[in-house]
C-alpha cells in the first residue's frame, strides 16, 4: 500500500525515470514496471464488434506504453501462442520448463511498431481455456507486476483456475480482468478472478465499457448471453 502511495505521488516523468509507468486497459490504469496483456482470440470473438474493439484498445494501450516499461502479449484461445505465430503453428511451451520461459520486450518504439502490426494481422480460432496463458505469465522472471486478461466467453477450466488460484499466482500479481459482451453467471467468475487477485475488472456490453461497480450489475441472468 505505502509503495502504491508513492507511485501515485509522482508525475509522468519521476515514473518513467523510476521504469515504471502508467499503463491503461479495458478500464484498468495501474503504474507498473512489467505488465502482460493476456487477450482472448477464440472463435466467439469473431461475433458482432469484439474483435474489432479489442484490437483497438489494445494498439491504444501498446502505443501508449511508456517507454521503459516491459510487457508482453499473450493470445489464447483452447492454447497459448505469441506475436508473429498463430493457434496453429505456435508450438507447445511448458511454463515450468525455463527454456520455454517468456522474454520481457522493452517498450520502445520498434518493438511496440512490431507488436501492433502483428497484432493488426492476427487470426482467431479455438475454444477458451485461460490457466495455460496465465501459467505462462506467472512464470516470467521477474514475475509481471501486472496482468490484463480480457474474455468473450466462458472457459472451460475456470472452475479450476479459481480453486487452484493461489498455487497458480504464489506471488498474488494483479490480474484486472474484462469480459467482452458476456454477462450473467460467466462474468461473476471473471469478478471473481479480479477480486481474489487484487485486480480490477469491467465489461463491455452493447458496445460500451462499463468499469468497477458500474459493471457489477452486469452479473444478472438476464445479461447471460444466448446458448
Amino acid at each position: 500500500v505505502q509503495r502504491r502511495i508513492l507511485l501515485y505521488a509522482l508525475n509522468d516523468e519521476e515514473l518513467n525515470a523510476a521504469g515504471i509507468g502508467r499503463v491503461k486497459f479495458f478500464g484498468a490504469e495501474v503504474d507498473v514496471a512489467r505488465v502482460v496483456f493476456i487477450v482472448d482470440f477464440s472463435g466467439s470473438m469473431s461475433q458482432g464488434l469484439r474483435l474489432p474493439m479489442l484490437k483497438k484498445e489494445l494498439d491504444q494501450a501498446l502505443r501508449t506504453l511508456p517507454p521503459r516499461v516491459s510487457y508482453n502479449v499473450i493470445y489464447y484461445s483452447h492454447r497459448p501462442w505469441l506475436s508473429g505465430e498463430n493457434v496453429g503453428s505456435a508450438p507447445f511451451r511448458d511454463a515450468s520448463d525455463d527454456r520455454d520461459r517468456l522474454p520481457w520486450r522493452v517498450a520502445n518504439a520498434a518493438n511496440v511498431k512490431q507488436s501492433r502490426e502483428q497484432l493488426a494481422n492476427m487470426q482467431i480460432g479455438g475454444a477458451t481455456n485461460w490457466i495455460p496463458p496465465l501459467r505462462l505469465a506467472l512464470a516470467m522472471a521477474p514475475v509481471p507486476e501486472a496482468i490484463c486478461l480480457i474474455t468473450d466467453g466462458e472457459a472451460s477450466d475456470a472452475e479450476e483456475l479459481l480453486l487452484e488460484l493461489g498455487t497458480l499466482n504464489p506471488d498474488q500479481v494483479p490480474i484486472h480482468t474484462c469480459a467482452m459482451e458476456v454477462g450473467g453467471p460467466v462474468f461473476k467468475l471473471i469478478i471473481k478472478l479480479a477480486e481474489k487477485t487484487g485486480g480490477k475488472f469491467s465489461i463491455v456490453h452493447g458496445g460500451v465499457l462499463h468499469v468497477g461497480e458500474k459493471a457489477r450489475r452486469f452479473t444478472g441472468e438476464e445479461f447471460a448471453p444466448e446458448k
